[in-house]
């Protein structure tokens, strides 16, 4: 006995120990035949072979007789030599076999029972009688604890469904339910990046299984397409991975519609709830672990109570216990929470409680609804079950996140993300809307960046987005409320103007224009856009052959424009002078005197239209620093230095995207670099600089010194030749610092 009472307590299936229990008890007392019937009327039997004890009980045949039921109410068992000796009509083959039968507590008071029958007779003067009563001990403990144990592991499973956490993975699909967008979450969750999953349906990307049967579940996002509304998945859902990694997930998928109600695409927002999962199979375990998620568990977690109300009045409930994660939401402590009623922290708590939703409750359904809560500006999605009769868990998370994620690729959807204006795929949806509508009458503005490429190539890409920027803010601000502005690609926009005569267009294509005119006062570099207007007027017309029309005319005034500017380099000179980086009369002055130091070392005509250009564009590379930068007054910080000496390499870059100043890029580069190697952006030295760069230097630093410019005070040229004389060797090149005094004597 004491060998099994050992292998009771190490082994994990009860049932298998049960089966081996029965045998070694069977074999050691002679037992040919052991039934035990749990509290919750089950029965388990071992024989040694088929039995009649499988089929029915005797003990129910013997209590029957109210002797042996009296004796049954007092000691709990009953002991008979033989079932002959009983009161009874014995079955002829029970006769003359020893028969032995106690009870089996259940836990809330119910009674179960095992009866085991002898091969023979059994006389109490049998050594093995006093090992009944250790017998009978161990297995009132081993049922007792099976039975238990069984109706702890149906509670286990029950509690599995009341918690439920809120992921943030979210995949975007076009409306044939290809991959159109994923965030870093989801590419984790489902071991795809995202520009892999680019394009592919969403079945390869997004694998889902029904974790009890192992089968494929419909993909959310084809019963969205199909039913055209928000849908979730069912408890019980696997998430495998790229890898082969499972994850269990809650998710929902709504679809993005466009005005008219057609399906454009879904998102998908799903969440990797294997974490909860596992938290709820610990709560299922035991109360400590139970205690230790519902306080710490980042969703907030409410026990509520019902409470009496008057007749015809709604349903109330109040806060039996709350956790932090709750209290925290509501603005609350937690002891402060305790027997307040939820309306009076939660007041939409009350349109939970439907009549549409109170008898899922009632069906021991599980509720879940997002809601908006104004009184903390706020997302919750609350989860409702019913523990018993009166008492209701409430689960509520956050979901502030998940919705403005929503919401943003809802908005991204139908809308540019540089400039903000709508997408041509919402211009396109109006036009296919406008084209039917009843007015036939639609005025276009085709408007096009001048100068976008140039801009982009000599400056950045950054600098070409800000102007694009620039024309998107004209161009709303010059329309009215109803009017449809679009980006229509690169560099090109269209305005859509319902129920808009041809007069009335041109008249916003001129405000247009006026506003980028003033645009370019403020922002020289800043080169307007070539607009053409053309207007349907007839039902007949198609959309597509009128916005060409629109087009082919801004075309035309962008080619005039080119033509007639020639050249980047002249909107550069200007842009110089316009922000005040260059002087023109300094500039006509410094070209005066470096052609005269170039004839001096007898340059050739070539190399003397390059000190010309030079002169002009030597600071051509401060044009792409920032405005605030050109214009601030004292001393850079160090980060604005850093930024400064990098406007040579701007320079250059400059110069390489215009044809025209191709011969002087890497004089613009050098430019500020020093005999000495001090200079900056490379720290070149001596004849590593460009003749005409040296030549130059000096004639701008001589009239740099002398020009008077904004009121200052300038040196005398004497002052100014002592000045450069002492930088002589360090800054400039010696020979061209002698050069610049025989010029200047007139020699």
């Amino acid at each position: 006995m004491g060998r099994i009472h050992l292998r009771f307590f190490a082994h994990e299936d009860l049932e298998r120990l049960l089966s081996f229990a029965f045998k070694e008890i069977g074999n050691f007392f002679g037992f040919s035949c052991i039934c035990a019937v749990l509290p919750d009327g089950e029965r388990l039997v071992w024989a040694e072979s088929n039995h009649a004890l499988q089929e029915f009980s005797l003990l129910g045949k013997l209590l029957e007789e109210p002797s042996l039921q009296s004796d049954w109410e007092k000691e709990h068992r009953i002991l008979l030599e033989t079932l002959s000796e009983a009161l009874l009509e014995v079955p002829e083959k029970f006769k003359d076999k020893g028969f032995f039968a106690f009870a089996v507590p259940g836990e809330g008071g119910e009674e179960g029972f095992v009866e085991c029958l002898f091969k023979e007779r059994f006389s109490k003067d049998d050594e093995r009688y006093q090992l009944l009563d250790p017998l009978l001990q161990h297995l009132r403990v081993f049922l007792s604890y099976l039975a238990i144990s069984r109706k702890r592991a149906q509670e286990a499973e029950w509690f599995q469904t009341t918690l439920r956490s809120i992921g943030d993975a979210v995949i975007a699909t076009d409306g044939e339910g290809r991959m159109i967008f994923m965030n870093p979450v989801a590419e984790e969750l489902t071991g795809w990046s995202a520009g892999e999953a680019a394009g592919k349906p969403i079945e390869e990307v997004f694998h889902i299984l029904y974790e009890q049967t192992r089968q494929p579940v419909l993909n959310p996002v084809r019963r969205v397409i199909k039913e055209g509304k928000v849908v979730g998945l069912g408890n019980h859902t696997i998430l495998v991975s790229r890898s082969g990694r499972e994850f269990f997930i809650d998710d929902s998928g709504a679809p993005i519609k466009d005005s008219s109600g057609k399906i454009l695409g879904v998102v998908l927002v799903f969440r990797d709830a294997t974490e909860r999962r596992e938290m709820e199979r610990k709560l299922q375990e035991s109360e400590r672990r139970y205690r230790m998620l519902f306080t710490f568990m980042p969703d907030g977690f409410v026990l509520l109570e019902e409470v009496q109300v008057e007749e015809n009045k709604p349903r109330a409930f109040q806060i039996v216990e709350a956790n932090a994660s709750f209290a925290a939401m509501v603005r609350f402590k937690p002891e402060g929470l305790r027997g307040l009623r939820i309306e009076e922290v939660f007041p939409g708590f009350g349109e939970l409680l439907s009549d549409e939703h109170t008898p899922l409750l009632m069906r021991g359904e599980f509720l879940r609804k997002e809601v908006f809560v104004p009184e903390f500006d706020v997302f919750w999605e609350v989860s409702l079950f019913v523990l018993d009769g009166s008492r209701i868990g409430m689960i509520v998370s956050d979901i502030t996140a998940r919705k403005k994620y929503e919401a943003k690729i809802r908005y991204l959807s139908f809308h540019d993300a540089l400039t903000g204006l709508y997408n041509r795929l919402f211009a396109e949806e109006e036009l296919a809307r406008l084209e039917r509508g009843r007015d036939p009458t639609i005025s276009f503005i085709f408007a096009d960046l001048d100068g976008l490429k140039f801009l982009n190539d000599a400056f950045s890409h950054r600098f070409g987005d800000d102007m694009l920027k620039r024309a998107a803010q004209i161009l709303q601000s010059s329309c009215r409320k109803g009017d449809i502005v679009s980006r229509w690609g690169g560099d090109e926009f269209l305005v859509i103007l319902p129920a808009t005569a041809l007069p009335a267009a041109e008249g916003i294509a001129r405000r247009i224009e006026e506003f980028c005119q003033e645009e370019t006062r403020k922002e020289p570099l800043f080169l307007g856009l070539s607009l053409g207007v053309a207007v349907r007027r007839h039902r007949e017309e198609s959309v597509w052959e009128v916005i060409n029309v629109a087009e082919e005319e801004a075309y035309r005034k962008k080619f005039l424009r080119r033509e007639q500017g020639k050249e980047y380099a002249q909107l550069l000179h200007k842009a110089l002078l316009a922000l005040g980086i260059e002087d023109e009369k300094k500039l006509f002055t410094m070209e005066e005197f470096a052609l005269k130091m170039g004839g001096k070392l007898e340059l050739s005509h070539e190399e003397l239209e390059r000190v010309k250009l030079l002169v002009a564009f030597h600071d051509v590379g401060k044009l792409a620093l920032p405005r605030e930068l050109l214009s601030k007054e004292g001393a850079l910080s160090e980060e604005e230095r850093t930024l400064w000496e990098q406007h040579p390499a701007f320079g250059y870059r400059i110069a390489r995207a215009t044809p025209s100043l191709h011969p002087v890029a890497e004089e613009i580069y050098a430019f500020w670099e020093h005999w000495d190697g001090s200079g900056y952006p490379r720290g070149k030295k001596g004849e590593e600089i460009p003749l005409i760069t040296r030549l130059v230097q000096v004639v701008d630093a001589y009239l740099t010194l002398t020009f008077s410019t904004g009121g200052e005070a300038s040196l005398s040229p004497q002052e100014a030749l002592e000045q450069i004389e002492k930088e002589k060797g360090v800054r400039f090149d010696p020979q061209m610092v002698e050069l610049l005094k025989t010029v200047l004597k007139g020699e």
